[in-house]
């Protein structure tokens, strides 16, 4: 759950908000430190209106199509971008989504999916259609470039068409980071998403944003170095097909 996400919510739903204030008061005591945001860690604020922008653009365009969102953690997206018509897969190991069964009930459009995002399994619970949107967001960084690369891989071959959104940072963070605090494990970075075009032949890099926001940067002893600081954490909007 995001500090600039309770923000929101505390206007558009004030029992939502309440919901968001006893997930963390509880996730805080539950999950350890490497478990809340990069940002977070990092002492800087991430510009999470990015990602909603696209999602609000794929689902306008696409109102009864499928998100899917892996790592979910606990992320309150849907609540807050609900259109009546999405269908929404929060999917997360066990652990995590037995905690936000707690906060957040699943319904027909809405499915709580418990299950390794690296495992064979996965794929049985992604409905192969073609107006499906895939949210990899906080999780990329924290695995080897051979994980992700698979996942994305095996992501291609399962749609025919779907978009992708991936979360990554540049590796001058990680070597910042790496240097000031050893024991964050951040194990992949990439200084360029076109990088990960090339991963499979139907993946095509259409968009790409800058996630950090630059007015937090300056505050932040991972940055001081950093030239254009505001680039270091990317959202790659990628099409399959």
């Amino acid at each position: 759950m995001r500090h600039s996400s309770d923000r929101l919510t505390a206007k558009q739903s004030p029992l939502l908000f309440q919901k968001g204030i006893q997930t963390r008061q509880t996730t805080n005591n539950f999950l350890p430190p490497y478990n809340t945001t990069l940002a977070a860690q990092l002492g800087v604020s991430l510009d999470y209106s990015v990602l909603d922008k696209i999602v609000l653009d794929f689902i306008t365009q696409n109102p009864s199509g499928t998100i899917i969102n892996l790592g979910a953690g606990l992320d309150n997206r849907f609540f807050r971008l609900d259109n009546g018509q999405i269908q929404w897969f929060d999917i997360d190991v066990p652990e995590t989504i037995e905690l936000r069964r707690t906060f957040f009930e699943a319904n027909d459009r809405y499915q709580l999916i418990p299950t390794n995002i690296f495992g064979r399994n996965l794929l049985k619970y992604l409905p192969p259609t073609s107006n499906s949107l895939i949210i990899i967001e906080g999780l990329a960084m924290y695995y080897s470039e051979s994980k992700i690369k698979t996942l994305v891989q095996n992501i291609c071959r399962h749609y025919s068409s779907c978009e992708i959104i991936l979360e990554v940072i540049h590796p001058a963070v990680m070597d910042s980071v790496a240097y000031a605090t050893p024991n964050l494990p951040l194990k992949w970075a990439v200084s360029n998403l076109n990088q990960v075009e090339k991963w499979h032949k139907k993946l095509f890099l259409a968009q790409e944003f800058h996630h950090l926001s630059s007015d937090s940067t300056s505050k932040s002893q991972y940055f001081h170095n950093i030239t254009q600081p505001h680039e270091m954490i990317k959202l790659g909007h990628f099409k399959v097909g």
